[in-house]
């Protein structure tokens, strides 16, 4: 089962959904792209299993902190997200 996230800023979600559907930076997937395929312009299959390999190391920045909610400036996984928000914070749904 995917799981699903929810970004909250000032009691506004931001996003709420599953954890590979969430805005990543472009830099963050063409950095990942390289690392998985050795590409950094990803064709559209590679490109969703690098959404699916971003959004796991989301879930696994947030068992690793231990927290129900985390602030977006909590672990370096977070900071592939493209959101700008402050006080920010991401927890599973």
């Amino acid at each position: 089962m995917e799981e699903k996230v929810r970004i909250v800023s000032e009691e506004e979600t931001l996003f709420e959904g599953h954890a590979h559907e969430l805005p990543f930076r472009e830099s963050a997937i063409k950095q990942k792209s390289l690392e998985l395929f050795d590409e950094e312009d990803p064709c559209i299959l590679h490109r969703s299993f690098v959404f699916e390999a971003l959004g796991d190391e989301v879930l696994e920045a947030l068992d690793e902190l231990g927290n129900d909610v985390a602030r977006l400036d909590a672990h370096e996984a977070f900071a592939k997200i493209d959101i700008e928000a402050v006080e920010a914070t991401i927890s599973r749904c």
